[in-house]
């Protein structure tokens, strides 16, 4: 399928505008450095909200003026090393009306964390991108019991081979189709690729080719998270 036939979408998880008609762009600061980062300054000059394109801020250790009250940001734990308490004391003083947060490989951060930020902050809506990795099941489990939590599946579905069908740890890309498959669940999860590290392309075919429905999962979902947290 030609990029131009792609079906109409928005990434909630990516680093570059490609494909998509909307969706977050999400900075990226720090160490180890990657060719395709953007700064915090980069994302916010790039939002396009008539599109539904939304730049989101990344927390640092060391702040930035232009994250500490913006409603959405996103905290990356494995590249800043903060822990979940510094986590929650900064929601507390910079309320935030969504948080992402990444989930993978996050060896300091136990499932058990995440789901208590999202208990003791119950007045901000939690996208947990990626999903957890080799943690998915944990994290599919909040998505259905939790009202607060959403899910992407960004990069760990490329990882264990969802997008391709070539699965090689059944346990997590069975979790992504139950996920998907499940109404109570379906409904929190939004459609993301960690693009341009992973094709936004191949993942949106994909996804295209196993639901017999696919548009509230690439399209409806994502509006609704947005609506909620009242960007739109």
């Amino acid at each position: 399928m030609p990029a131009e036939t792609l079906p109409d979408f928005h990434d909630a998880h990516s680093h570059a505008v490609e494909h998509q008609r909307g969706g977050f762009l999400i900075a990226l600061e720090g160490e180890p450095r990657l060719p395709y980062m953007l700064s915090n300054q980069q994302v916010l000059a790039q939002e396009d909200r008539s599109r539904l394109l939304f730049g989101v801020p990344y927390v640092s250790h060391r702040g930035s003026d232009r994250s500490f009250d913006y409603p959405v940001v996103k905290y990356h734990a494995r590249r800043e090393g903060y822990s979940p308490s510094w986590v929650s004391v900064d929601l507390e003083r910079h309320p935030r009306r969504l948080a992402l947060i990444d989930t993978l490989n996050a060896i300091d951060w136990a499932p058990e964390s995440y789901l208590t930020l999202a208990r003791d902050h119950p007045q901000t809506q939690f996208l947990f991108c990626h999903a957890g990795g080799y943690d998915i099941l944990q994290f599919v489990k909040m998505a259905r019991f939790m009202p607060n939590v959403w899910l992407d599946f960004s990069a760990t579905q490329e990882i264990f081979g969802w997008v391709d069908r070539q699965s090689n740890l059944r346990a997590v890309t069975d979790a992504i189709d139950h996920a998907l498959a499940e109404p109570r669940i379906a409904r929190k999860l939004v459609f993301g690729t960690d693009n341009p590290g992973f094709r936004q392309a191949a993942a949106v075919r994909e996804a295209a080719r196993r639901l017999t429905a696919p548009h509230d999962y690439l399209v409806g979902n994502f509006e609704r998270l947005v609506a909620t947290v009242g960007l739109v």
